[in-house]
């Protein structure tokens, strides 16, 4: 829970900024946040659990929106893969991750 509160916070104050060094700051605390949160939920529900998954996609849009577009696809790629065994092939969810790295790729060509 605590962890879950700190990555709210750190999600509202990237909502709050305005400046572009500031967005940067706390897009990197976001980031952080949501990696010990992914590494706790790991260790309690299993790597391929669907919470874990959901927490790379918010890392892989973190990072894409900083510009790191490598790491992104990197988190994005895992989480895809975890979605589709926990999910299976047929879900939203999957199908609406295989869009954002699609996006992601065709951005990263341009």
């Amino acid at each position: 829970k605590k962890l879950q509160s700190s990555m709210d916070a750190a999600m509202a104050k990237l909502d709050s900024c305005s400046g572009v060094g500031e967005k940067d700051a706390a897009r990197k605390q976001a980031i952080a946040c949501a990696r010990r949160l992914t590494r706790t939920e790991r260790d309690s529900l299993g790597e391929q659990s669907y919470a874990v998954a959901r927490l790379k996609l918010k890392i892989a849009k973190l990072q894409c929106e900083g510009g790191n577009m490598e790491g992104g696809l990197d988190d994005a790629e895992e989480a895809i893969m975890t979605l589709k065994s926990v999910l299976g092939e047929k879900h939203s969810l999957l199908g609406a991750s295989c869009i954002f790295s699609a996006t992601v790729y065709e951005k990263r060509i341009s």
